[in-house]
């Protein structure tokens, strides 16, 4: 059975606040992003469990396999991934993104540089890969605009004499753009000898906080972990300006990194009340909770990490509605592939991995996501710090405050 594998892996530490703007974006990426985000969250959201995944990662593999979906395929696929207006708009706003955070990248290699630093306060890289079986008839026009739009070249590739070895090769370039934090993304068995293309992308983003925590501040506290048990946990404090909000039934912050990136952070008010939250969270509350009027905080704020282990993805979005593209019989990848005599594509299954971790000085995280595709056969005023500790399980999106993007988002049920 020949196989297409599509591949995104990404890693983030930490991200300074964007002026308040428009909260319902207009970027058709980000408002998609941030929906199928939402959508995946609630599934894979376990009431006892830490959760961490990139709706960014996810939602760019999947886009660009959509690029290659057709007929019914391609209706179900635009429908449960919220490309409301097709796949150009979509493939436009992924491309301004990109060139986005390139420039975002830039300024802040020169800024480090004018200013003699040892490494930048900000440093996000994105970067993808096809890579094809040599010989392979992939369409020109699909190849064209992967790479045209998502800067993705064809690296060629033999999976049909060494897949294994091609297998490690596409494991260490992931290793190599995530900085190391994402090892051994494709597991054994992923690939085989009918493997026909892997496409991957990588994100690292690297930032320190506006405000960072002062390591002598960071002190064990209570972590309720349920109404009636808490555990202890380190702390970290720090009263600065940040970004608040009071609403009903939840408190929301917003931790700005460098890069105009923000860690969004929503603490309910009562101890099991997270899962009261969850469910009334859309694109467009979670695009306007990214930038909010800031105020002075006294902020309580634990220090966690979460390493999971791989997750499959494909009852999760069969749930959600796409079932054709995961059929072996009826889905339609035509777009791929220029001989038409040759059997079609279905997406065997999709894996996620990622890790983050949370500090006095920033956020790092990664993630990883993997899609197997099988062919058939101003001057403030005093004021008094407003308390906030979030000392019960909370909800967490690192958010870009420009495009209002979530790159990343979970739940923290226990930070040890």
């Amino acid at each position: 059975m020949k196989t297409l594998t599509l591949m995104l892996a990404a890693l983030v530490s930490g991200a300074v606040l964007a002026p308040a703007g428009n909260p319902k974006t207009n970027n058709p990426a980000a408002r998609a992003t941030n929906q199928l985000g939402l959508d995946l969250y609630r599934l894979l959201a376990g009431r006892e469990k830490n959760l961490c995944l990139s709706p960014y990662s996810i939602q760019t593999a999947f886009a660009m396999t959509t690029n290659g979906a057709a007929g019914r395929t391609l209706d179900e696929m635009l429908k449960v991934l919220h490309y409301e207006s097709g796949l150009d708009p979509v493939n436009e706003a992924f491309a301004a993104l990109a060139s986005d955070f390139a420039m975002r990248q830039q300024r802040a290699a020169d800024r480090a540089k004018r200013t003699k630093q040892d490494q930048p306060s900000f440093e996000l890289l994105v970067a993808n890969r096809l890579f094809g079986q040599e010989g392979y008839p992939f369409e020109k026009p699909f190849l064209n605009l992967l790479e045209t739009k998502y800067r993705a070249p064809l690296q060629l590739a033999d999976f049909k004499n060494a897949f294994a070895r091609e297998r490690e090769t596409i494991n260490e370039w992931v290793e190599k753009q995530t900085r190391e934090r994402i090892e051994d993304l494709l597991p054994e068995g992923s690939l085989n000898d009918m493997t026909r293309l892997v496409l991957v992308n990588a994100i690292y983003l690297k930032a320190a906080w506006v405000h960072q925590f002062k390591k002598s501040s960071t002190a064990p506290a209570a972590f309720h972990v349920a109404p009636d048990r808490s555990v202890e946990t380190p702390t970290m404090r720090n009263t600065a300006r940040f970004g608040y909000a009071k609403e009903d039934g939840f408190t929301a912050v917003t931790l700005p990194y460098a890069g105009n990136f923000a860690m969004l952070v929503l603490v309910p008010d009562a101890v099991d009340g997270l899962a009261a939250v969850e469910p009334a969270l859309r694109a467009d509350r979670l695009a306007s909770l990214a930038v909010l009027p800031t105020r002075k905080v006294d902020l309580h704020f634990p220090k966690f990490k979460i390493e999971a282990g791989t997750v499959p993805l494909k009852d999760a979005f069969q749930k959600l509605g796409m079932k054709l593209a995961f059929n072996r019989k009826h889905a339609d990848f035509g777009r791929m592939t220029a001989d038409k005599t040759l059997p079609g594509l279905y997406i065997d299954n999709a894996y996620h991995k990622t890790f983050i971790e949370v500090d006095e000085k920033g956020t790092e995280a990664a993630a990883a996501t993997a899609v197997v595709m099988a062919q058939k056969t101003a001057i403030p005023r005093p004021e008094n710090p407003v308390v906030v500790r979030v000392d019960r399980p909370f909800f967490y999106a690192i958010m870009d405050t420009t495009s209002r993007t979530a790159l990343f988002m979970g739940r923290v049920t226990d930070p040890r």
